[in-house]
């Protein structure tokens, strides 16, 4: 079994509150399907309100290489500490070999208005499939941050 870890922090001029309004809500897959249409199609919630134990299934554009489809659970959501953990429970990256995939976002108030957008993933592969460990990336989790950033700013003109 190989287990990785990959670790993205970003410093943002928007405050922790504006930014868990999304992150910690279910608006944060509506925002990103909103704004990155070519990235995720779209985001259906199969069960739950966005908490714990809230399954999301997302697609895949066509002409995306990899799976059409993953579906994701909710292990936690701290409204508290602002903490989000989303498992990866089929398809997706599963369905390529790994045998888990957790995606960790955590906001931190730095200032009144500057906050960091920490992401991470953690995962664990299956040593047959050696081959697919490129495909685990924090590339994705970035652009949601960034896109996230975006529309809340835009939002505010």
């Amino acid at each position: 079994m190989i287990k990785g870890f990959l670790y993205h922090e970003l410093e943002v001029d928007v405050s922790a509150d504006d930014l868990w309004e999304i992150y910690g809500t279910i608006r944060l897959a509506k925002v990103v399907v909103e704004m990155i249409p070519h990235v995720i199609l779209k985001v259906e919630v199969e069960e739950g309100d966005g908490g714990v134990g809230t399954i999301i299934r997302t697609s895949y554009p066509p002409g995306s290489s990899g799976p059409k489809y993953s579906k994701q659970k909710f292990v936690k959501v701290d409204n508290e500490k602002h903490v989000k953990e989303i498992k990866v429970i089929e398809g997706g990256l599963i369905e390529l070999g790994f045998s888990s995939y957790l995606i960790h976002f955590e906001i931190i108030e730095k200032e009144k208005s500057i906050s960091i957008i920490k992401s991470s993933i953690l995962y664990e592969l299956k040593d047959d499939h050696i081959d697919v460990i490129s495909l685990a990336s924090i590339v994705p989790s970035v652009h949601v941050a960034n896109t996230v950033v975006k529309h809340i700013k835009e939002s505010k003109i």
